[in-house]
């Protein structure tokens, strides 16, 4: 599959936790198809999101 670069912004307290998130970011557009990224990024907007992941990470 070819392969594209793009710029992006990330939002983060320090270089570490943005390198993390771009790596975590790298994984997720390699592996998942758009439309579940898309998904994903709707879901993101929801209210507790990151506290209902916690919850159920087990289960992923």
């Amino acid at each position: 599959m070819a392969q594209h670069n793009h710029t992006i912004r990330i939002a983060a307290k320090s270089e570490l936790e943005a390198l993390k998130k771009l790596e975590a970011l790298q994984t997720l557009a390699d592996n998942i198809t758009a439309e579940n990224l898309k998904l994903l990024a709707d879901k993101s907007k929801t209210v507790g999101i990151n506290a209902k992941i916690q919850l159920f990470k087990s289960y992923i």
